[in-house]
């Protein structure tokens, strides 16, 4: 894939359901995956076993024509790009996220695109995932289902091609056999007609040992589909998206919650310039908990990210909320400010990290707070919740509010 005009990124992506990151970019339990997008054409992926300079730059000499001009964030291993064969176009995302034609938001949307495939697996084993990710980049690639499956028949009836490319053969196989296989998923009778699977979570929430489940279900109208002539995406994503939990008997699963008026779409009207909060986000089931997060991050018009979780637990048939969390990052200061408030203890955790001299932003050592207080928990449940502390969906003042 010899390109005149490319993007770069790289991106750490979850292999497996119980593993946890340790935070940070050398997070346990994921691996790097390193991404070429030639501007108008193909992606190229690779997983990689880190993401220094020296690592990079041979993928990249072989996938860029000389003279190239690339793009990529201010990533420190680009640096070499500076005195190479390249002209080498930085994107401060501190700052801003695109500028004209400076910008790598193409190959981030195919992050966003294969991080919500792939974690519909609810974990991927090592050895499998180069093929998962290759699906991913081969989807992305060739256009239409129908177009895809057009390309692997004629892959099919090239035998001498295969014969003497088993790992080709192997890749055939296993593309080929998610074009064709009917879903052996067990949830699938859960998704109705017009609805698809986006997230679907195990684990016991009730200590029965069973394998309970957590479905996120998005509507796939296409009338939900509006065109945008504002910043953001050409198009938005309005189809609502369902949480559905499942409680997995001696008779089959029962389903104990259904809400469609829970989790945030994909876009919003109101914001046009915010991303997908479960891009980054997830719904999971830990250690008997339902734990939903979101990542509010927004590609233009705000430097602020704010990161927040809550955390339900199965109080007979209700869900109910045991503790709330929000980190904060000023993406331009660097600031963070973090709360925490348990509902079963009633302790509520403040700490804010500020630069307030030159010194400490240049040691990078900024000056941290940190204050505990009480307060009186009342009791919130899941099935007549909604994510605004302060108003109800409908837009009622709640003085009382679950984050007051």
């Amino acid at each position: 894939m010899k390109s005149s005009m490319a993007q770069l990124s790289w991106t750490r992506v979850t292999l497996a359901a119980h593993a946890k990151a340790n935070g940070g970019r050398g997070a346990a339990g994921k691996v790097a995956v390193f991404g070429i997008l030639k501007r108008g054409g193909k992606v190229f992926i690779k997983v990689v076993n880190d993401t220094r300079g020296e690592t990079l730059m041979p993928l990249i000499a072989r996938k860029i024509a000389p003279d190239s001009i690339v793009y990529t964030d201010s990533y420190g291993s680009y640096n070499a790009l500076d005195v190479s064969d390249f002209y080498h176009m930085r994107v401060n995302h501190s700052l801003l996220f695109a500028k004209g034609k400076n910008h790598i938001n193409g190959i981030e949307n195919f992050w966003n695109q294969a991080k919500c495939v792939l974690r519909k697996y609810n974990g991927i084993p090592k050895t499998s995932f180069p093929l998962f990710l290759k699906e991913c980049e081969f989807r992305f690639n060739y256009g239409t289902p129908k177009q895809q499956l057009k390309i692997l028949r004629g892959v099919g009836r090239n035998l001498r091609l295969i014969y003497f490319s088993p790992k080709l053969f192997l890749l055939f196989l296993f593309f080929a056999a998610s074009a064709h296989a009917a879903p052996l998923d067990p949830f699938a009778s859960w998704i109705p007609a017009g609805w698809k699977l986006l997230i679907q979570r195990t684990g016991d929430l009730n200590n029965d040992g069973a394998a309970d489940a957590a479905l996120v279900l998005e509507k796939t109208d296409p009338a939900n589909i509006k065109p945008n002539k504002g910043l953001g995406a050409p198009e938005l994503n309005l189809n609502p998206r369902r949480l559905l939990v499942l409680l997995n008997t001696p008779g089959g699963y029962k389903q104990i919650l259904s809400r469609d008026d829970l989790l945030p779409t994909q876009d919003e009207e109101e914001n046009t310039c915010l991303l997908d909060p479960l891009a980054n986000g997830d719904v999971s089931i830990e250690r008997g908990d339902l734990i939903i997060s979101l990542q509010y991050f927004m590609s233009c018009g705000g430097w602020g990210v704010p990161t927040v979780t809550y955390t339900f637990r199965l109080e007979g048939e209700r869900f109910r909320l045991v503790h709330y969390g929000d980190l904060t990052l000023i993406r331009n200061t660097g600031t963070m400010s973090q709360r925490s408030f348990d509902y079963l203890t009633g302790q509520k955790v403040t700490i804010s990290e500020e630069y307030t001299s030159e010194e400490q932003e240049q040691n990078g050592e900024p000056e941290r707070k940190e204050f505990t207080e009480k307060f009186t928990p009342r009791k919130y449940y899941l099935d007549d919740f909604f994510m605004s502390c302060d108003y109800s969906e409908d837009g009622t003042p709640q003085p009382d509010g679950w984050c007051g």
